[in-house]
């Protein structure tokens, strides 16, 4: 596994095996998906979205939860991570069309009160075949891009604004996405 840092950002390479992360890729397939979006005045059209961890919604996807499980080995010793308690909030899996990107967009807001010692952190992590030549790199405003590439997780602070840039797969966009709390 290859680990980068880019500023606050960390991108990790190969985080699953073969067989995982195919299996992973099935289950992608059937889904049930809803329209979604980054916000409620979003400008760009819309995605689909699938709930797989969602407390509000009684969703428990137990793969996906052995996926977070297994993310959550590979940083639990970082100096960000290291002795925190890590509240996974939600998950799910977004769908990007063919020529669909999202809006600017921030994670943060379950952790957004003015007396909360708690900070948000999202994990992305991207299951799917992928050329680069289709684009669709999640984008920071802060200038920072991080391509989508197959089997790579990226980890970065949920009050950062990013989106998902425009893409030209004729498979769609899939990322799997985890919001959590550390306290």
């Amino acid at each position: 596994m290859r680990i980068e840092k880019i500023n606050n950002l960390k991108i990790y390479d190969n985080v699953l095996d073969k067989q995982f992360l195919d299996y992973i890729n099935d289950s992608i397939f059937s889904m049930k998906w809803m329209i979604h979006n980054s916000h409620s005045d979003q400008e760009t059209p819309l995605f689909l979205m699938s709930a797989v961890i969602s407390p509000d919604e009684n969703v428990r996807k137990e793969e996906y939860i052995y996926l977070f499980n297994i993310i959550f080995s590979l940083i639990k010793n970082e100096p960000e991570f290291n002795s925190k308690n890590i509240k996974l909030n939600r998950a799910y899996v977004n769908l990007y069309p063919y020529g669909i990107g999202g809006d600017w967009h921030k994670d943060d807001e379950d952790t957004q009160s003015e007396h909360s010692t708690s900070t948000a952190a999202t994990f992305l992590f991207y299951p799917s075949d992928w050329k680069e030549e289709y684009g669709g790199a999640t984008e920071f405003q802060s200038g920072e891009k991080v391509e989508y590439k197959k089997n790579r997780l990226l980890i970065f602070d949920g009050s950062l604004f990013h989106r998902c840039a425009v893409h030209k797969n004729p498979h769609n966009r899939y990322c799997i996405a985890y919001k959590t709390i550390i306290e």
